[in-house]
């Protein structure tokens, strides 16, 4: 873990989070055309280095098992939140 703390010129402390965000690995349900996490996050794994294998997912939106496959996925969109500190 890397954080990183500074002292604005307000002299608020802010706390930096230097890590990269997580963010969902996602499919499309071929059924209800929504977005699905597939239980994978890019903390966990690399997308691009995963094999041309079909995957099962259970989908949480229709209930039924999809097969997917890695170039079929892509990466949710994290948000990098920063905190600051004082009054």
């Amino acid at each position: 873990m890397i954080l990183a703390k500074f002292v604005s010129t307000n002299g608020r402390a802010v706390i930096v989070d230097r890590r990269p965000p997580v963010s969902d690995i996602l499919i499309e349900c071929p059924i209800r055309k929504t977005p699905v996490a597939t239980g994978l996050t890019t903390g966990m794994i690399v997308l691009e280095t995963l094999p041309p294998v079909a995957l099962p997912l259970h989908c949480p939106a229709c209930g039924n098992v999809h097969y997917w496959l890695p170039k079929d996925a892509w990466q949710a969109v994290a948000l990098k939140l920063v905190h600051s500190q004082g009054g």
